[in-house]
């Protein structure tokens, strides 16, 4: 009897732990994701400020600037 408790405790323990680790796993990619993000939209701030440009280029700032923003307001 004492070892079923025992057992059910480990088993606890080990679905938290599992837990923590998918959320860390989660947040990292989320944050992987995010720094890819901005190291694009820093890409084409610099294309822009050297006036090398395109429409292209000008839509896909936009969208990365308004997806960095709600990410920042989401994280709040």
């Amino acid at each position: 009897m004492a070892e079923f408790k025992y057992l059910e405790k480990q088993e606890k323990i080990i679905e938290k732990k599992k837990a923590e680790l998918e959320d860390k796993t989660k947040n990292l990619l989320h944050e992987s994701k995010m720094n890819r993000i901005k190291e694009k939209y820093d890409t084409l701030v610099k294309k822009k400020k050297s006036g090398k440009s395109n429409l292209e280029d000008e839509i896909l700032l936009g969208i990365y600037k308004d997806t960095i923003e709600i990410e920042e307001k989401e994280n709040k």
